[in-house]
């Protein structure tokens, strides 16, 4: 999915923002701000997404800041609140009938805890409120009926926070069916990375093996994905996938996929005819670039 130009504020809205986690000398903002932006203009490429341009701005204001991982702090901050909650929301799986779809309302709530949502009383109550609210595009019927028959589910993480509840979906489909739960291949922004899921019991969980897409990036870029990557998709029954970055990068035909997200981009609500912070579960069809939700079964090709 093309990037528009109102991509590039955004991106550097984020640069400044990392800045400002490391930092509080407004003179390293605004050089970390101006190389930014000297790459963005040295870039012809107009086909970009708007991850790969994020991924880019960032890339160079963590190498200019020096730090590896500035968002580690406010991870470790958001996976402890969720975590007090956890209880609470196993309890709410255990007393469901359909554990499945218990699991994955609490999936989709989970896209609306950001860094914003910054204590565990906030976070009860998003995740409260988004479970009493039907998705503006809603595929999950036909989700829980894929996963019935699947044998092989690929789950792509987006955040911390969120993966705890994203856990718990795991955890269920993953009594069933082989997953394959895919994180970032290094840290980008409050996203997942090994280490991560090591640290929430992704690694301690039955039938579920966590892997690397082999290629530093926001969202997956197949093309440049290693070829363990592409051979998980391609053996794959049912794909999973979170948060907008994975949406933009696999917009795609040919991909069993479903993407489960909060639409906060202007483009993609554009694109998907919703509202701004509307829930989606999407099924990728081959109509799915003009914005239609319609699905296609099949297994998933993938050149190498």
């Amino acid at each position: 999915m093309k990037a528009s130009p109102d991509c590039i504020p955004y991106a550097l809205n984020q640069v400044l923002a990392t800045a400002r986690l490391v930092t509080e000398d407004e003179w390293i903002h605004r050089k970390v701000l101006m190389r930014a932006l000297a790459d963005l203009a040295e870039d012809n490429d107009l086909e970009k997404t708007a991850s790969e341009i994020i991924f880019a701005c960032l890339d160079i204001a963590y190498k200019s800041l020096g730090v590896k991982d500035p968002y580690e702090n406010e991870k470790a901050r958001i996976t402890k609140a969720v975590g007090a909650l956890l209880p609470g929301f196993t309890e709410k799986i255990k007393k469901s009938k359909d554990k499945n779809y218990a699991a994955l309302l609490l999936a989709m709530a989970g896209s609306e805890i950001g860094a914003e949502v910054n204590d565990r009383h906030k976070i009860e109550k998003t995740v409260n409120n988004v479970l009493d609210i039907d998705p503006a595009i809603d595929n999950r019927e036909d989700l829980l009926r894929q996963l019935k028959r699947a044998d092989k589910v690929v789950y792509i993480l987006n955040n911390a926070g969120e993966s705890l509840c994203d856990k718990l979906f795991i955890e269920e489909i993953s009594r069933k069916s082989k997953v394959t739960v895919v994180v970032r291949n290094s840290p980008i922004l409050n996203d997942v990375t090994i280490d991560d899921a090591k640290n929430i019991g992704l690694f301690d969980i039955e039938n579920v093996t966590v892997i690397e897409p082999g290629f530093p990036m926001l969202g997956i870029l197949l093309e440049k994905s290693s070829s363990e990557l592409k051979q998980v998709f391609e053996d794959a029954d049912v794909i999973i996938s979170k948060g907008q970055a994975n949406y933009e990068t696999l917009f795609a035909d040919d991909l069993n996929i479903y993407f489960l997200f909060s639409a906060r981009s202007k483009d993609i609500c554009k694109n998907l005819d919703v509202a701004q912070g509307a829930q989606v579960i999407l099924k990728q069809s081959a109509n799915s670039k003009s914005g239609n939700a319609s699905s296609v079964s099949g297994r998933i090709k993938i050149k190498n």
